[in-house]
């Protein structure tokens, strides 16, 4: 009887074991690779654009290599801690282009951009253009007003007519 208990024993000590390799199993492959980049605007030319590379995942990013218009153009030697990030800025020719960062991790992201020939010019809300009743609202009350005004004033000062 006292092999069959060391036995039970054995076999909870090893389901346990097993269980909490699982657990660590999970944890481990939940940590993934991920990054992001974003235009963050312009410099004092359109040709100018300006970039933030973020690490969003849960693990160190190395070498980010950025491709534009699917050619290779930046390979950084660098590192990127999760949650931490660098801006770049790129001078690109007017057109659209795609903007790719890689890493030997696995951690893709692209942002498509246009460049224009023109400088951005700030954007201006067009002028609200009021109507004529809008605009005299004040006169045309005033005029009514009188108009109102001299119809009881001659109502109270007429004679009244005799009948004949």
């Amino acid at each position: 009887m006292s092999s069959r208990l060391s036995v039970g024993e054995n076999m909870k000590k090893e389901i346990i074991t097993i269980v909490f390799f699982l657990f660590l199993l999970e944890l481990v492959l939940a940590q993934e690779a991920k990054i992001d980049i974003e235009n963050s605007g312009f410099g004092k030319t359109p040709k100018e654009v300006f970039f933030t590379i973020h690490n969003v995942g849960t693990v160190k990013i190395t070498n980010p290599t950025v491709y534009i218009d699917g050619k290779e153009y930046e390979k950084t030697s660098s590192s990127i801690a999760p949650n931490g990030g660098y801006e770049v800025m790129y001078y690109l020719e007017p057109g659209e282009h795609l903007i790719e960062v890689r890493t030997p991790e696995g951690a893709y992201d692209s942002v498509k951009i246009t460049v224009s020939l023109l400088p951005e010019k700030p954007y201006k809300p067009p002028e609200e253009t009021k109507s004529f009743l809008e605009e005299n609202i004040m006169i045309i009350g005033l005029v009514a007003l009188v108009i109102i005004i001299v119809i009881i004033v001659w109502l109270f000062t007429r004679k009244p007519r005799l009948k004949l």
